[in-house]
């Protein structure tokens, strides 16, 4: 009997140290000065979001700045190219999770060393390597690396990510160890109404109404001057974030919007995956963007967006019945990491409803084509001169220009 509660203690011990080795661990901050981001998780870029923590390092006296180990893994690769992220190094740690340093201006000790010796070997500057578990062994707190301004970087930082290791799905950092000092509220620096369609009038017009954000009393879109509304409409919100020592326009954590204190819309990036990145472009007022830089979120829900990055009610359109005339309030909240909050209410009240007819359209074989949008059935290849067009089956493209 002895025996077999020795061998349950055993078999129980080893479970135990089998999950243990399977936690995630507790990442420490790579570099050892107050964390200060010059571009934070999932802001908007050009075609994708960011995907990773952007690192102030001091400016050009900051490059060499040394890089730690944030927990105890492996190098599992290694990666210098005179484009993209320059200098690139990538740590496995238990959990399935890895770490990873673009920009970098140098590595350190055996790092440096196999990264030498392999240009030698194979002639070239750079290259793409994977490495196995045993090779290059890092713990918690090893000199790894040195930050710089490597690759097509816009000035000295660090890049920083977590990811996912089996997906590659990058992971918001802020959630993995990473401390900022920061106090400051999000800044609001938008909102604007869409029209659905052509019977939706926004403050008697057709077109896209931008709200005025003033406090002055009176204003349109006060409780005592609701803007008028008819048809149905989509909101668009241009928001941005600071935190103490870094720049003005980093991005947030989430919007929130009610429609009467009852949830509409959340537009919340967790998780990236890289392949869907360009999506980004879905959930944006695009024509806008193109034309200002400013990067409207749309409550608009497109069909196969495969990010997802937002959740909202039916197809992110807000109207209101032909018998209903009483004050309504659209609430907004941008909220960053740290649960720094800006919230704005903006009235409404409707005129009276817009019947939104339905038309028959023709369908190609190969595509559904509803007014402004394509709708891809399977893989289509259309070329055009020394043009190419390739089209992912199921994938949809909306005429936003």
């Amino acid at each position: 009997m002895k025996k077999i509660f020795a061998h349950i203690a055993f078999v129980t011990l080893c479970i135990n140290l089998f999950a243990q080795s399977l936690e995630p661990p507790k990442l420490d901050c790579p570099i050892r000065i107050p964390a200060a981001p010059s571009g934070t998780f999932a802001e908007i870029r050009t075609n994708h979001f960011h995907g990773g923590l952007d690192l102030r390092i001091g400016g050009d006296e900051g490059v060499g700045l040394p890089v730690y180990a944030p927990a105890d893994g492996y190098v599992s690769r290694l990666r210098i190219s005179a484009y993209d992220g320059g200098k690139m190094l990538y740590i496995n740690h238990q959990g399935n999770i890895t770490t990873v340093y673009l920009h970098l201006d140098g590595y350190h000790g055996e790092i440096a060393d196999y990264v030498l010796d392999f240009q030698r070997r194979n002639q070239c500057y750079a290259f793409d390597t994977t490495l196995s578990e045993g090779v290059l062994p890092v713990h918690r707190g090893d000199l790894i690396a040195y930050a710089g301004n490597s690759g097509m970087s816009g000035g000295p930082h660090l890049h920083y990510e977590v990811r996912n290791t089996r997906t590659q799905q990058s992971l918001n950092p802020l959630a993995w160890g990473i401390a900022l000092e920061d106090t400051i509220a999000p800044t609001l620096r938008g909102v604007r109404l869409m029209p659905v369609d052509k019977n939706t009038r926004i403050n008697h017009g057709k077109s896209t109404y931008q709200v005025s954000l003033s406090d002055k009393p009176g204003t349109l879109g006060c409780e005592d001057n609701p803007i008028p509304v008819l048809g149905r409409f989509y909101v668009g919100v241009w928001a941005s974030d600071r935190s103490k020592g870094s720049t003005l326009n980093n991005g947030y954590e989430r919007i929130d919007i009610w429609v009467d204190g009852r949830p509409f819309f959340q537009y919340n990036v967790n998780k990236i995956t890289f392949g869907d990145t360009r999506a980004i472009n879905a959930q944006l007022d695009y024509s806008r963007y193109c034309s200002t830089k400013e990067p409207y979120i749309l409550t608009r829900r497109l069909s196969g967006d495969p990010a997802k990055p937002a959740r909202t009610y039916g197809d992110g359109s807000i109207g209101f019945i032909d018998s209903d005339t009483t004050l309504h309030r659209l609430t907004i909240a941008v909220t960053d990491y740290n649960g720094n909050q800006t919230v704005r209410c903006i009235y409404l009240r409707n005129q009276y409803e817009v019947l939104v007819p339905m038309h028959d359209v023709p369908e190609h074989p190969s595509y559904h084509l509803f007014s402004d949008s394509l709708t891809v059935r399977w893989p289509l290849s259309i070329s055009r001169g020394n043009y190419q067009i390739e089209m992912p089956a199921g994938m949809p493209y909306y005429d936003d220009l």
